[in-house]
């Protein structure tokens, strides 16, 4: 019967003492056992003479194999280097210390019969002072009962394993705990245990490093990570996971996020002020006027827009709801809750069950995410358009070359939700495209085929452009041009404070400071695993292609001064998604530490202002006070026809010409004589507003109604108030929330 190979193998650091002593008897046995064996040491950055004591054994025992880390890297990364250096069938190693006597691995040998892979020693009786075996006998205990460990002394370094085993196991530790982190990864690997008793001695020479103070808060800190990793986060890997119970927590998550959002609509209770207004007169003339625009929403340079999709887009909610602007919002929160099913599915999948539905449901209490559905406005799409067209682009480089072309759709869509943004989200685009061309990454067609998709979402303006003599073009010309225009200025110090304000709230929004801190600990642990090579690679991309996003956004907008803070808020649960990925990857017991932290700062932010937007306020662009002051006209109205005038800070009173047509005409079946801002103002820019004008009731004309939305530039009231009221009696007044409304009777005065 031919007899296994063995390796023994010494973990040595600062052992010169006994290290010579091990390695002798360890020649003398091994030599007892099989002709086949090898011996190694594995040299942990000792700083005695360990290395003088190593050399001269080498040119007693030729065959003496020595691997030496240039510095001290742990007990774990020496077992690690140890393991990786075995070649033989059976793979023996003790400590370099001495407390064990290698003649008895014999009797480890017996024990290893066909059916075991792993002997473990038990001490028969440990040879150190008392606290030593408190301290020892209570981790042992606690390590054996949390990790449900199958042998009695995890703490017994002295074992003989087959090498075929260890070549399945990942171990990653490199301090002390990587003995539970062996056994516990074997017996998943299903590995035959038995068990010995042995000798313990007292440590002659040099000290445990196990003891000192230090030592046992990392054992223990890391003790913690490691039950996280191996016990609780093990759970919900796929091949243990259950997937109805994971099925059953997407599902909730899901259910959660739609029910936070609908709720606090219900009841007209979100604004509808001039904007959302606006794209409902829009969606209006699509819907209803059979017009079908070739531009959308205009910017902060008057007379530029973006493109028309985002009306499109909307048109759906409001068909759905007949007409109800809690259309616009419907279809935004559906966005953000598919979003949010995304995300978790591609997190299972990327790293592992249980962090998908972990980041799923901690962006449930991030406010930046929720605010982009609690009412309906162009930018707030940016955040969907991000996300996925990075993750496609994570996917491109992996090697998924189609995915490059795919994510020219969501950047093209930018174009059709905020056009300030679209430029650093497609510089972003196209420039890594460049560089990928640049590197024989990406073929020229496929990059020729992603600059025509982007070019396919321009076509709008294009076509605009070729209908108005190249208006849009003239304009931006002109404002290039303009010394006092919005290109021709930096804003370094205010684009850095704000972007600054984004990356504090990533991790803890009470303290900028403690944000600030927290968010560059976390990259520099990252950037480290990074540098090791140790780190998932969609987690790397994302959050590299993120950063990377965050920062030519930074870069345009210091440039001018046609920055908003709706152009950027995507950035923020952008940045607080990228926060979440890269706590997956730094040591697990200070990344849930971090991630704790930032779930109760969200959390506490998000419940006060749940809170404080849940029920209706006094709000003048709420839409339930703004159809309350619409109601009572018509009350008062005692079903007479009758004229309504608007007062706005913002000027345009679309929300009225737009809720009076809506609301008072399918409740109370006809609509003004005349609704604007002013006596013969028209009621909107849009292409044949006199359809909306129909039908009325007859129009004796002394009647008026005045709504007045309150405006801190009480000038501009004055002129307007002074004007419209001239020659009229007040009857009637009430107030509903903070809007004023009026009625009064139009007199003339006597010759």
């Amino acid at each position: 019967m031919n007899r296994p190979s063995l390796t023994i193998f010494f973990p040595c650091y600062n052992d010169s003492h006994t290290i010579g002593r091990l390695v002798k008897e360890a020649f003398r046995v091994a030599s007892s056992l099989t002709s086949d064996f090898e011996i190694i040491v594995i040299n942990d950055g000792s700083i005695d003479s360990s290395s003088a004591v190593l050399h001269r054994l080498q040119k007693i025992y030729p065959s003496l194999k020595v691997v030496t880390h240039l510095q001290n890297l742990g007990y774990g990364a020496a077992l690690r280097s140890g393991f990786a250096a075995a070649t033989k069938d059976l793979v023996f190693y003790t400590d370099g210390d001495g407390q064990y006597d290698v003649s008895e691995i014999p009797i480890l040998l017996q024990l290893m019969t066909p059916d075991v892979d792993f002997v473990n020693g038990i001490k028969m009786s440990r040879r150190d002072v008392t606290y030593r075996i408190i301290i020892g006998n209570l981790y042992s205990f606690i390590t054996r009962w949390f990790f449900r460990l199958p042998i009695t002394d995890v703490d017994c370094d002295f074992r003989l394993i087959r090498r075929p085993l260890l070549q399945k196991l990942k171990l990653t530790a490199n301090s002390g705990h990587i003995c539970p982190e062996l056994v516990k990864t074997a017996q998943r690997a299903h590995a035959s245990f038995r068990e010995v008793s042995v000798h313990h001695y007292e440590r002659v020479h040099g000290k445990s490093q196990f003891f000192h103070l230090k030592h046992l808060y990392t054992t223990f800190s890391g003790l913690v990570s490691l039950w996280a990793r191996l016990i609780l986060f093990h759970r919900f890997r796929f091949q243990h996971f259950s997937p109805k119970l994971y099925h059953f927590l997407f599902a909730l998550i899901i259910l959660i996020a739609l029910t936070l959002r609908l709720l606090p609509a219900f009841g007209n209770n979100f604004y509808f002020t001039m904007d959302q207004a606006n794209d409902a007169l829009h969606v209006r003339e699509i819907l209803v006027g059979r017009h079908f625009p070739l531009l959308g929403a205009e910017t902060s340079i008057f007379g530029l827009y973006a493109g028309p999709l985002w009306y499109y887009f909307i048109a759906i909610g409001f068909l759905l709801f007949q007409g109800h602007p809690f259309g616009g919002i419907f279809m935004l929160i559906l966005l953000n809750v598919f979003l949010t099913a995304i995300i978790i599915r591609r997190v299972s999948r990327e790293i592992s069950p249980l962090a998908g539905l972990v980041i799923g449901a901690v962006l449930l209490t991030s406010w930046g995410f929720y605010n982009l559905s609690r009412y309906a406005f162009n930018p707030f799409p940016n955040f969907f358009l991000a996300v996925v067209g990075i993750f496609w682009l994570t996917d491109f480089l992996r090697g998924n070359w189609g995915k490059y072309i795919l994510a020219a759709i969501p950047f093209g869509l930018f174009f059709h939700t905020d056009l300030a943004p679209a430029i650093p989200a497609n510089i972003f685009y196209v420039g890594l495209g460049i560089i990928s061309l640049l590197r024989h990454k990406l073929s020229l067609r496929r990059f020729a085929t992603a600059i025509l998709i982007l070019l396919f979402f321009l076509t709008p303006h294009i076509l605009s452009e070729f209908t108005t003599n190249f208006s849009q073009t003239q304009i931006l010309v002109k404002e290039l041009q303009n010394p006092e225009g919005v290109f021709n200025s930096f804003q370094l110090r205010h684009i850095s404070s704000r972007f600054s304000i984004i990356i504090s709230r990533s991790l803890y929004r009470q303290v900028p400071e403690i944000g600030i801190l927290s968010f560059v600990l976390v990259l520099i642990l990252f950037f480290r695993k990074i540098h090791a090579h140790k780190v998932n690679p969609f987690v790397k991309h994302f959050i590299i292609l993120s950063l990377s996003l965050f920062f030519l956004t930074w870069l345009f907008f210091i440039t001018n001064l046609g920055w908003r803070d709706w152009h950027t808020a995507f950035l923020s649960p952008l940045i607080f998604l990228t926060i979440l990925l890269t706590l997956t990857e730094i040591p697990t017991f200070l990344g849930a530490l971090l991630l704790a932290v930032s779930i109760y700062s969200h959390l506490s932010i998000f419940i006060n202002r749940y809170q404080q937007n849940f029920r209706p306020t006094s709000d003048p662009s709420l839409l339930v006070n703004e159809i309350a002051a619409i109601n009572w006209v018509y009350q008062k109205s005692a079903s007479a026809g009758f004229s309504s005038y608007s007062y706005l800070p913002s000027v345009f009173d679309y929300p009225y010409q737009y809720l009076f047509w809506w609301h008072g005409l399918s409740k109370y079946g006809y609509l003004p004589c005349e609704y604007s801002s002013f006596p013969g103002d028209p009621l909107t820019r849009l292409p044949d507003s006199r359809s909306y004008r129909a039908p009325t009731r007859a129009c004796p004309g002394n009647l008026r109604f005045l709504i007045i939305e309150p405006d801190k530039n009480t000038t501009n009231f004055n002129q307007w108030f002074s004007a419209i009221s001239q020659d009229t009696a007040l009857i009637e007044e009430s107030k509903i929330g903070l809007i004023t409304v009026q009625k009064r009777l139009i007199w003339k005065k006597s010759d």
